[in-house]
């Protein structure tokens, strides 16, 4: 069988941040990014990096289409996606705004999630930030005009990129409640596959707002939702474990006098209370006199942990290297 191909697409209408989202994404294994200027963006507008690279696509606004307009005058977002969508190659489609950063390997992680045949939407957790700061910014809580907070089943933890701590919103899972509410997936990346997309008609092209949603929607009852997610744990929870040397002295003689080094289970037990996370059987706390740690559930959050270092290793040498040149 051979690899599926993917196509990143993005309509901009201020390609301020534009550059910044292709230095995310131009070392992943994406087959084409389709750009399309609209509501007064223009070719010209586009950086030239972005335009040599061979996997871009330009529409030239204008010149190849006119999308059905809004009663405020601006195009409906919903007529631009389904034409730029429509001139995607790929067998995966990836909406990923002007302003948005796609962490490696986002690309990657697509591709396995489309590997199950009856999959035909995927989604990411996300990150809001300012962008020109960086500073975590939420989505709301349970007093703002806003859905995205715990009482709508979201939740947040500590996210590194480039050496830079961002507040990572952790989607909800894809019930039918959750489908249908525009909150259920907020922001990007989102990724459908082709076929699927046009055998339910796409974009409705009469939308001028809510064009997710209403594709989502139909989306789901066309098959199944993958959420792309890392473990909750790896760096911040084993940055919690306490290491300890101990003898044993167990109340029924099962081990009496035995030297050893190990972790406390009601230490692990703190431990996930305090990053607010619950790893699979690592503490066996059915009998509450008799707690039991176990130690092998640890080694994926080990394996995460030591990514998450990697990422901040690669971050760090990035930084050295523009010091230094």
């Amino acid at each position: 069988m051979s690899e599926l191909t993917v196509s990143i697409f993005t309509p901009t209408h201020n390609p301020k941040y534009l550059l910044e989202a292709y230095e995310s994404i131009k070392d992943q294994s994406y087959n084409e990014w389709v750009v399309y200027p609209n509501g007064g963006a223009t070719v010209d507008d586009i950086p030239k990096e972005i335009i040599a690279d061979n996997r871009t696509v330009i529409i030239n606004p204008g010149a190849e289409f006119t999308p059905k307009l809004a009663e405020d005058g601006l195009p409906n977002i919903g007529s631009v996606k389904k034409y730029v969508c429509g001139k995607c190659k790929g067998d995966i489609l990836v909406e990923f705004d002007h302003d948005d950063l796609m962490v490696p390997p986002a690309i990657d992680r697509v591709r396995e999630a489309f590997s199950d045949p009856g999959v035909v939407f995927a989604y990411s957790n996300t990150a809001d930030f300012n962008n020109e700061d960086r500073s975590p910014r939420f989505y709301g809580n349970a007093n703002a005009e806003t859905n995205y907070d715990s009482i709508n089943d979201w939740v947040y933890r500590d996210f590194y990129y480039k050496d830079v701590l961002y507040k990572e919103a952790v989607c909800p899972e894809p019930t039918p409640y959750h489908a249908s509410l525009i909150w259920f997936a907020p922001n990007h990346f989102r990724a459908f596959r082709k076929l699927a997309y046009d055998r339910i008609g796409g974009h409705n092209e009469d939308l001028a707002t809510l064009d997710d949603q209403d594709l989502m929607c139909r989306l789901y009852l066309e098959g199944k939702f993958y959420h792309i997610k890392d473990i909750p744990v790896g760096l911040n929870f084993i940055n919690r474990l306490k290491p300890r040397e101990f003898d044993w002295n167990m109340r029924d003689g099962g081990k009496v006098d035995i030297h050893e080094m190990g972790f406390v289970s009601q230490e692990l037990q703190k431990a996930q209370e305090e990053e607010g996370v619950t790893v699979p059987g690592l503490v066996y706390d059915s009998n509450p006199e008799k707690l039991e740690a176990a130690y092998g559930y640890l080694v994926p959050v080990l394996v995460q942990s030591v990514k998450d270092l990697s990422a901040k290793l690669e971050a760090a040498l990035e930084r050295i290297a523009m010091l230094e040149a």
